[in-house]
């Protein structure tokens, strides 16, 4: 994504430079943002050139924001709706997360198990046997690369403790169900000494079958319409 890549050279300049963000661990927030254009660089060139690396990251900002009203527009009258309303009442799931997922996805229906979305999705690990044990080594990757990125993206979100949210649409039941347990399955694994990219694709994994769950309970199928 262009916008991921901009903050990664703002990010990088800012660092050659000594400037480092000790305000919190979480980056690109309105604190976070509000700092890095406090930043006044000693040589002239290089704040120069953050100034111009930030007037891009700007302008990639306004298209996005036009984009995602775009998006919104097209969730709320299109055939998605339903489907989009069911996805964004989980935590992390924007609109246009959303609209990737049913987009890449289709009919949850089609997956008779959520461990078949979950091989689907490339997010199983690879299992091989050695005498009379079985072990496990990294996800296949085999499946939807873009879902599955969707997806993980997604799973980061349950680090932070559940809260209900303040704005925009109230969790479901299942929703909220899935961030109690999943925040908790975080802390545990993280405890036990895991990595935290280890970590996030077994939330991910999870979140998956809470999802298929939720797009494919009764009474409403949720199907994706084209």
């Amino acid at each position: 994504m262009r916008r991921t890549a901009a903050r990664h050279r703002v990010a990088k300049q800012l660092l050659r430079h000594g400037r480092v963000y000790r305000d919190g661990s979480t980056q690109w927030t309105k604190r976070h943002i509000a700092w890095v254009h406090r930043q006044r660089l000693d040589d002239p060139l290089a704040h120069a050139a953050l100034e111009q690396m930030l007037c891009h990251l700007e302008g990639l900002d306004r298209q996005l924001a036009r984009l995602d009203g775009d998006i919104e527009q097209v969730a709320a009258s299109g055939p998605w709706r339903e489907q989009v309303a069911a996805l964004t009442a989980f935590r992390g799931i924007s609109t246009r997360t959303a609209l990737g997922l049913i987009a890449e996805i289709g009919d949850f229906r089609r997956f008779a198990h959520p461990r078949e979305l979950a091989s689907w999705l490339g997010i199983t690990p690879t299992e091989y046997s050695s005498g009379d044990q079985q072990h496990r080594g990294h996800i296949t990757k085999t499946g939807n690369r873009h879902a599955r990125r969707l997806l993980i993206e997604t799973a980061w979100h349950y680090r932070h403790r559940p809260r209900h949210p303040t704005t925009g649409r109230p969790r479901s039941d299942r929703a909220w169900h899935a961030e109690v347990r999943l925040h908790r399955r975080h802390h545990d694994l993280i405890q036990r000494g895991k990595r935290s990219t280890i970590v996030n694709v077994a939330i991910a994994r999870e979140l998956a079958a809470f999802l298929w769950a939720e797009m494919t309970c009764q009474p409403h199928h949720r199907k994706a319409t084209a």
